[in-house]
C-alpha cells in the first residue's frame, strides 16, 4: 500500500508512506502516538481445504481504541448482541447506520453470505465468513461502510456491512482486540471455541495481553492456541493447566483428537513446549517446529 494510517483520539499518530512490501516501516511520532501497535495473525489448516485465522491486535496508548473489520459485499447476520443505534466514530469515518452493543458476551460472532459482486464465482456457489469475537471488556457495533468499488477511473460508490470492536478508558489505555475468522462454503470449520486463562508456573495470572484459545472443531478435534505477550518481561513462560501445557514460545498450537489424544504440535519462536509428558524443542538455530504424533 502506498500509505498507512493510524488515528488516536481524533489526532493522526502513526503514518507510513511508500510502504515496502513484504515489510512493514513503521514511522511513530511523539505523544499522544501509541505506545504499541502491533498484530498477530495465525492461519491455522484444519483440512486440506478449510482452515481458520487467529488474529490478535494489541494496543497501548490514548483513551479510545476501535477495531474496524469488513469483508466484501453481502448480507452480515450477528450473533450473541442486543444492537440499539449507536454513536458514530468521528467525521472522517465513512460509517453509517451504527448499531451497538455496549456489553456484548465474549464469545458473539456476525457471519457474512457472500454477494458474487463481480460475478466471478461458478453459479451456484455459496460462499459464507464467520468473525467471532473474543475480546474482553469492549463494546461491539455492526454498521455499513463506504468503499469505491470501482477503480481509479470510475466511481462506484457502495455501502458494504462492517464491524467495529471498541474500547474506552483512561490514557494509556491497553487494549488486546482478539478474534477468529473463518471462512466456509456450507458449514463452518469451528463448533464452539472460548478465551482460557493462561498463568505463571508460580500461579499468578497472565496478563490479558497473552490470549489462549481453545477452538472445538466441526468433527470433535480440539486446538488450544496460545498467543503470548512477548512485550512483558522477562520472556514469560505460561501455563494452560487444563490441557497441561507449559511453554516459551510466542506462538503456540496443539491439536488432540476426539478422545483427548494429541495429534499435533506448533512452537513458534521460544525454546520448548510441553503437553504432559510430550516434550517439544527447537533444534540448532531454528525458530518453528512442528510435531506430528499420529
Amino acid at each position: 500500500p502506498e500509505r498507512l494510517q493510524m488515528w488516536v483520539d481524533g489526532a493522526l499518530s502513526l503514518q507510513c508512506d511508500r510502504l515496502p512490501n513484504p515489510a512493514l516501516r513503521q514511522v511513530f511520532g511523539d505523544e499522544p502516538g501509541p505506545k504499541r501497535f502491533e498484530r498477530t495473525a495465525a492461519l491455522v489448516d484444519v483440512s486440506p481445504s478449510a482452515a481458520y485465522v487467529v488474529d490478535v491486535f494489541r494496543v497501548q496508548g490514548g483513551r479510545d481504541h476501535a477495531r474496524f473489520f469488513h469483508g466484501t459485499f453481502g448480507s452480515l447476520k450477528p450473533e450473541g448482541l442486543s444492537l440499539k443505534p449507536g454513536e458514530g466514530f468521528g467525521k472522517d469515518v465513512l460509517l453509517r447506520n451504527v448499531r451497538t452493543d455496549p456489553h456484548p458476551p465474549v464469545g458473539w460472532s456476525a457471519t457474512w453470505t457472500i454477494e458474487d459482486h463481480y460475478k466471478l464465482l461458478p453459479a451456484g456457489a455459496e460462499v459464507h465468513m464467520r468473525h467471532t469475537d473474543l475480546t474482553r471488556d469492549a463494546e461491539a457495533s455492526a454498521a455499513e461502510y463506504w468503499i469505491n468499488a470501482g477503480n481509479l477511473a470510475t466511481m462506484d460508490e457502495q455501502w458494504i456491512p462492517a464491524l467495529v470492536t471498541r474500547r474506552r478508558g483512561a490514557a494509556p489505555l491497553a487494549s488486546t482486540f482478539v478474534a477468529v475468522i473463518e471462512p466456509y462454503a456450507k458449514t463452518p470449520p469451528i463448533a464452539s471455541m472460548k478465551r482460557l486463562d493462561l498463568v505463571t508456573p508460580g500461579g499468578k495470572p497472565c496478563p490479558d495481553s497473552a490470549v489462549a484459545l481453545e477452538i472445538t472443531l466441526a468433527d470433535g478435534r480440539r486446538d488450544l492456541v496460545i498467543v503470548a505477550d512477548p512485550g512483558v518481561p522477562p520472556a514469560p513462560v505460561t501455563v494452560q493447566s487444563g490441557w497441561n501445557v507449559t511453554t516459551d514460545g510466542e506462538l503456540a498450537l496443539v491439536r488432540r483428537d476426539a478422545a483427548g489424544r494429541t495429534l499435533h504440535v506448533t512452537l513458534a519462536k521460544g525454546t520448548s513446549l510441553s503437553v504432559g509428558p510430550l516434550k517439544v524443542a527447537h533444534e540448532g538455530e531454528k525458530t518453528l517446529t512442528e510435531w506430528n504424533c499420529s
